[in-house]
């Protein structure tokens, strides 16, 4: 990928460590491997809550991300995503050792979110939201009609 894209051209792998079947040390031994390889910039931690407990026994004596964070990354930079939609919580995040935190719904709900918690680390998100509130947030009605599958993200009133 590099060779062809050349050395300025982002490279990352993202990972979800509880889904697909997969034992959550075998994941933490790939993740080690990439981190270490220099054939990626990034490694994107696909958590679904970044304060999560791991389901699999044996590794619930800290959070999912902790089993990550931990790891030697050389050069390569850790992200972590899963419901982060406040500052408090992407301080926190980067408190346990994430170099940065992706947001999807946040983002989704205030297209400025990184912004708003630059100038107020206190800033949240607040659920449901009106269609309305999403369509000023660039969002097409079809993408608006989609949201309403989230339960608890779009109020009923059209």
């Amino acid at each position: 990928m590099r060779e062809r894209c050349g050395p300025d051209f982002q490279v990352g792998v993202r990972i979800s460590p509880e889904r697909f079947g997969l034992r959550l040390g075998e994941v933490r031994e790939v993740a080690a491997e990439l981190l270490l390889s220099d054939a990626v910039d990034y490694l994107d931690l696909s958590l679904w809550d970044v304060a999560k407990q791991p389901e699999e026994e044996g590794f619930q004596d800290r959070p999912l991300m902790d089993w990550f964070t931990d790891l030697d990354r050389g050069t390569t930079r850790l992200g972590v995503a899963g419901k982060v939609r406040s500052g408090q919580q992407v301080t926190e995040a980067l408190d346990r050792g994430a170099d940065f935190v992706m947001v999807g719904r946040a983002s989704i709900l205030h297209h400025d979110f990184p912004e708003r918690v630059r100038a107020d680390g206190s800033f949240a998100t607040r659920t449901p939201v009106s269609p309305a509130h999403l369509a000023d947030e660039g969002l097409s009605p079809v993408f608006v009609e989609y949201m309403r599958n989230w339960r608890g993200f779009v109020t009923e009133a059209s």
